[in-house]
């Protein structure tokens, strides 16, 4: 990929500094309107004041747990400042979203903005983790297909919007194969149908990998485990066969 896109961050980037690992030299950009240093730092800053409140009221163990927490902000403020002081991490203070209301803008509107890494000829690796926005998001990110190399999304409510996934999966076909899917644990399974609610898919473009590779994914149930070795905070993995 020539370029690297993070649509949701939040205080989390581990996925992107890991991409960027593998692909040191591919410029980064990252929207997400939701976190920024200065809010994360605020957020500190608030959360170690209440310590000596819950101090004068004799909650030692309150007081205690919100001086962790804000120096946790404190910190996460600090590593967030400093991942995207590096060169070439662009970083977009806010929502994407399928229109441009104030504080939010499209994945159009994204790209004609950041044209010097996001050009017509870009190969772009995508990640998307947008708590549901992803179903209002994706059809436009399928006119760009041809140029992503592959694409990551976590599917939110699922249970709910089965039928809206299938049709952006199908939107997606003549360029990316699906080569992964992992059922997110930590979200849970309906309890009706017990299918995931919240659902990882990986995609990877068709002219990068063969037959024989798509076949050692396409095995009928997954998560294939030496790609997903750990379950995600808690409890096992989902099985999922089709």
């Amino acid at each position: 990929a020539d370029v690297i896109v993070g649509l949701g961050i939040n205080t989390d980037w581990s996925f992107e500094a890991a991409c960027l690992d593998l692909n040191p030299r591919a410029p980064l950009v990252a929207v997400d309107g939701s976190v920024s240093a200065n809010r994360l730092l605020r957020l500190g800053i608030q959360q170690m004041l209440t310590s000596p409140i819950f101090l004068k009221r004799g909650q030692v163990s309150n007081a205690k747990q919100a001086m962790l927490a804000g120096a946790k902000g404190l910190s996460v403020s600090t590593a967030f400042r400093q991942f995207f002081a590096q060169p070439q991490r662009i970083f977009v203070n806010e929502m994407i979203s399928a229109d441009e209301r104030t504080g939010c803008l499209s994945w159009s509107r994204l790209r004609e903005m950041h044209a010097n890494v996001l050009g017509a000829d870009a190969k772009i690796f995508l990640k998307v983790d947008i708590e549901g926005a992803e179903y209002r998001v994706l059809h436009d990110v399928a006119r760009d297909a041809s140029q992503l190399t592959g694409l990551v999304v976590e599917f939110h409510d699922c249970d709910l919007m089965y039928e809206r996934l299938v049709e952006i999966a199908a939107e997606f076909r003549d360029e990316l194969v699906v080569v992964h899917v992992h059922g997110n644990n930590y979200a849970g399974v309906s309890g009706d149908t017990q299918f995931p609610m919240a659902l990882e898919v990986t995609f990877v473009h068709r002219s990068i990998i063969d037959a024989d590779q798509i076949a050692v994914t396409d095995q009928g149930s997954y998560p294939i485990c030496r790609l997903c070795p750990w379950p995600f905070r808690r409890g096992s993995h989902i099985a999922l066969i089709f």
